[in-house]
């Protein structure tokens, strides 16, 4: 059996699509990715084994004039996808996502293949909004997306979290100190990456308070730098391999809201800061950190606000007050659906492969 899985341009879209991968895979599926080679796919994808067909084309939504530059390669890569399609001949196709999700659904419904849709965030995507409708079935991770898919196949499955983190059983650390982790996403984040390294040495005055700050490869050098003389423990990296260590050290995170983030927090249960990202579309990094934040598992400050003062305010409120971190941990620990894989299965048709 052969797959098509298109999913990617950032973590959010192809942690996911991976996770389908990796269980198709111990099902005996042999699994193509369709992705764009500026995306973190091209390198994420063959570390994982897998073989990938790089698509032309690019995001349209929210893109202004740079979007009608996209619409004129759609003819190119719907005319490529179509051809990949006719030498691997999938059973199905899953798209999670991302810039190669239309026209590899497109071409799916024009070849006749199944097609099933993954929404992680609780807005749905323009290119998940549209190919639904020819969709075989939609899966969503937040129950509250259900109501925006007006079709009768959507089921609730949870979003996928890495599977190293599925079930793990994180002790809280020891309060001899304030662990952070600071995350921005894939890619990094300016506002926070300037936002921590500018105020993080105004926090000497507290002891015991220790940073691990993921970066993003672009932010690396000059955030790297502000913190050459910081006298606190401070560990700067681009990006964070092993995130089982790095929840397993932590007190408290700082990120923004995509919905791996988020759904990675509820496996671990750790509280978090969240900052959404102001430009996401349809605001739903907003949106998917309120759910987060009606649990008081977590506190939402916008982006226009996360500044020094809100930093080093939230920050010691924290220092000072352990017992809410551990208030807001267990009220974030499992407070969101991971994947359901048998259910997964179940609605692949695939449980007898």
């Amino acid at each position: 059996m052969r797959v098509l899985i298109a999913g990617g341009g950032t973590g959010g879209h192809l942690f996911p699509a991976l996770e389908f991968a990796n269980t198709l895979r111990s099902l005996g599926a042999e699994i193509t990715f369709l992705g764009v080679k500026k995306g973190l796919e091209a390198i994420r994808v063959p570390a994982e084994g897998y073989k990938i067909e790089f698509i032309p084309f690019e995001g349209v939504r929210g893109r202004g004039i740079k979007a009608l530059k996209a619409l004129l390669k759609f003819p190119f890569s719907l005319t490529k996808t179509l051809k990949i399609f006719k030498r691997e001949k999938p059973a199905f196709v899953i798209c999670t996502g991302g810039y190669t999700s239309f026209p590899a659904g497109f071409s799916a419904f024009i070849s006749g293949v199944p097609l099933f849709l993954h929404e992680q965030n609780i807005v749905p995507g323009w290119s998940n909004l549209v190919l639904s409708y020819g969709a075989k079935a939609v899966m969503v991770s937040f129950e509250e997306s259900m109501k925006c898919f007006r079709i009768h196949r959507v089921f609730h499955t949870g979003n996928a979290v890495r599977r190293e983190l599925v079930n793990i059983k994180l002790s809280f650390p020891s309060f001899s100190h304030l662990a952070l982790l600071v995350i921005g996403g894939s890619r990094g984040a300016r506002t926070i990456n300037d936002t921590v390294s500018s105020s993080f040495s105004l926090l000497a005055p507290l002891s015991g308070i220790k940073l691990t700050h993921q970066t993003g490869e672009i932010d690396y050098p000059w955030v790297s730098e502000r913190y050459s003389s910081v006298r606190q423990e401070v560990e700067v990296i681009p990006f964070i391999d092993n995130m089982v260590e790095a929840y397993k050290k932590a007190h408290l995170m700082i990120s923004r809201a995509g919905a791996t983030t988020l759904f990675e927090l509820s496996a671990v249960g750790r509280a978090a800061v969240l900052i959404p990202y102001p430009y996401a579309v349809g605001d739903h990094q907003k949106k998917n950190a309120q759910v987060l934040a009606r649990k008081k598992a977590a506190i939402v400050i916008d982006n226009r606000e996360f500044n020094r003062e809100n930093f080093i305010k939230v920050i010691t409120k924290f220092y000072f007050n352990r017992k809410l971190l551990i208030k807001m941990a267990k009220n974030m620990k499992g407070s969101l659906k991971s994947l359901d894989h048998r259910k997964v299965k179940e609605i692949l048709g695939v449980l007898k492969c």
